[in-house]
C-alpha cells in the first residue's frame, strides 16, 4: 500500500544498488518519488519519504569530465551571456534533459530513416566510434560513458579514472566530429 511506504522501505531498494548502479537506483528513486507525489496529490498520504533518503545514501563515486578544446571555447563563449554561477540557465530539472530537447529542436536526423535522434544514440555512436576508430582501450572508452567496473574484487584495486587517456579521447572525438 502507498501509505506504508517509509524510508526504511524506500532505502531497502535503493541501497544495494546505490554504488554500483547509481544511474539506475536514482531513476528509480525519481520514479517512487513520483508516485509517491501523485498519492500525496490524491490525498492517500501526506508526506514523501524520498526527501530524506538521499541523506542516508553514500554521496556517488565523481564522474570528472575532460573536455576538448572545442568544448571549451563553447563554455568560454556561453559563460560571456550567463548570470550568476551557472554557465547554462535554468534549473537543475530542466537542464536534466537538455541534450535531448536539444537534438529534437534541431530535429538531429538518425541513422533510421525518419527517425530523430535522441541522446542515447549519441551515446552509442559515441561508444561505436571509439571502439573501433579511436584506438583508445576498453577501460578509457567505459569510464567516458561513466560506466562502473563490474567485478568489486577489479574495482578495489583499479582507483583511477584515467582522466588524461579520456582528455586525450574526447579531442580525438571532437575532432573527428569537426571534419
Amino acid at each position: 500500500r502507498l501509505d506504508d511506504i517509509d524510508s526504511a522501505a524506500v532505502l531497502k531498494v535503493l541501497a544495494p544498488i546505490w554504488a554500483d548502479h547509481y544511474a539506475t537506483a536514482k531513476q528509480i528513486k525519481g520514479a517512487i518519488g513520483e508516485v509517491i507525489d501523485w498519492a500525496i496529490a490524491q490525498g492517500h498520504r501526506a508526506d514523501n519519504p524520498i526527501t530524506i533518503v538521499a541523506k542516508a545514501l553514500p554521496k556517488p563515486k565523481e564522474h570528472r569530465v575532460p573536455l576538448s578544446r572545442q568544448a571549451v571555447a563553447v563554455l568560454e563563449q556561453a559563460k560571456a551571456h550567463s548570470e550568476g554561477d551557472s554557465v547554462f540557465g535554468g534549473s537543475a530539472a530542466s537542464l536534466k534533459q537538455a541534450v535531448g530537447r536539444a537534438m529534437r529542436t534541431l530535429a538531429w536526423a538518425s541513422d533510421q530513416a525518419g527517425k530523430v535522434a535522441v541522446a542515447h544514440g549519441f551515446r552509442s555512436s559515441f561508444r561505436n566510434w571509439a571502439g573501433e576508430l579511436s584506438g583508445a582501450g576498453y577501460e578509457a572508452i567505459e569510464r567516458s560513458l561513466a560506466h562502473t567496473v563490474a567485478s568489486k574484487v577489479e574495482a578495489a584495486y583499479n582507483r583511477t579514472d584515467l582522466l588524461e587517456r579520456r582528455r586525450q579521447l574526447m579531442q580525438q572525438w571532437a575532432d573527428y566530429l569537426t571534419k
